[in-house]
């Protein structure tokens, strides 16, 4: 079990009933296509862990790549991670489809047992539903609502459909392309979530 003592050292007055917001992605080595029956393992995984909605007033970040063969490991630290966190808010973009659903699937064929206690320890909000539900855009895609909202990424060229070929990167000779695109969707869920509240366009939009 991995367990976060650090947060107790903390001496800051926001974190007296402290409450993480937390951004969540996995990324799968899916060489072959989306995985839809969940036959691919997980590769790589971020928690960003925000004070508050506005990551600008601190923001921790857990990441994790690691071979294919060492699924279970990655599985198993995510789980420890959240489940050592204090109760917070999960935030993802597509995870009640995708990223939780994922893990849980994967986890329960890899024999971890005490994947939906350390989960639901947490409240869980999907940012694309609340997208899909209030928004009126040409494309519901996580980055084509960033880019509605002006927000700005480092990492470009990277995406779902071909992670596959950065990995590849990786394992053959340390790109971290594929780690810092891990960490970037994780992190952009906790600010998405601050801009799509905020965000005087995406309001508008929402009540027309």
């Amino acid at each position: 079990m991995i367990a976060l003592r650090g947060w107790n050292a903390l001496n800051h007055k926001s974190l007296s009933n402290f409450a993480p917001f937390i951004g969540f992605d996995i990324e799968t080595y899916s060489p072959n296509g989306f995985p839809k029956n969940f036959e691919d393992p997980v590769v790589a995984a971020t928690i960003a862990l925000s004070i508050n909605e506005d990551f600008r007033n601190g923001l921790i970040v857990l990441s994790s790549i690691f071979p294919p063969s060492s699924e279970t490991l990655i599985l198993k630290w995510i789980l420890n991670t959240l489940a050592s966190l204090p109760r917070g808010c999960i935030l993802t973009y597509n995870g009640k489809r995708f990223d939780i659903t994922y893990i849980m699937t994967r986890a329960e064929r890899c024999g971890i047992n005490y994947c939906e206690k350390a989960l639901g320890k947490h409240n869980h909000i999907d940012l694309y539903e609340k997208v899909k539900q209030n928004g009126r855009l040409s494309s519901f895609k996580q980055k084509v609502v960033e880019q509605f909202l002006g927000i700005k990424r480092q990492i470009i060229g990277v995406e779902g459909a071909n992670y596959y070929k950065y990995y590849e990167r990786f394992l053959g000779y340390g790109d971290l392309a594929p780690l810092l695109y891990n960490i970037e969707d994780a992190a952009k869920c906790i600010e998405l979530s601050f801009r799509l509240k905020n965000d005087k366009a995406f309001i508008r939009i929402t009540k027309q």
